[in-house]
């Protein structure tokens, strides 16, 4: 479920701004931040981050063994990212890639493409 997740939001992401190093930041930046802080990332575990955090309570709240990711709390959250994101694109004029950049000359006070 939550592999799902995280790929429709890359996948959105990469639709809204129509390329890749959007959905690569911010794939980076979310794998940085659970690393700064000492969380498990995706699983992985003994990373020495700055900070040193440790999650105690029911599995289903923190995770377990996998980590942070894997909790309620990040599910829901992330599905509520992914509902905002999902409602943005669809409301969102989309210029495709070939239009924006096809050189546009001028003739006589009208555009021709």
């Amino acid at each position: 479920m939550l592999f799902f997740i995280g790929g429709a939001i890359l996948s959105i992401l990469y639709a809204i701004s129509n390329n890749i190093w959007l959905p690569y930041a911010f794939h980076i930046g979310w794998n940085y931040i659970q690393g700064i802080s000492g969380l498990n990332v995706s699983g992985v575990e003994g990373i020495d981050g700055l900070f040193k955090a440790t999650l105690s309570g029911d599995k289903v709240m923190t995770g377990g063994n996998f980590g942070i990711e894997a909790s309620v709390v990040t599910i829901v959250a992330t599905c509520i990212l992914l509902i905002i994101l999902y409602l943005y694109r669809i409301n969102k004029v989309c210029i495709p890639y070939e239009v924006a950049t096809e050189k546009k000359t001028f003739t006589k006070g009208t555009i021709r493409w």
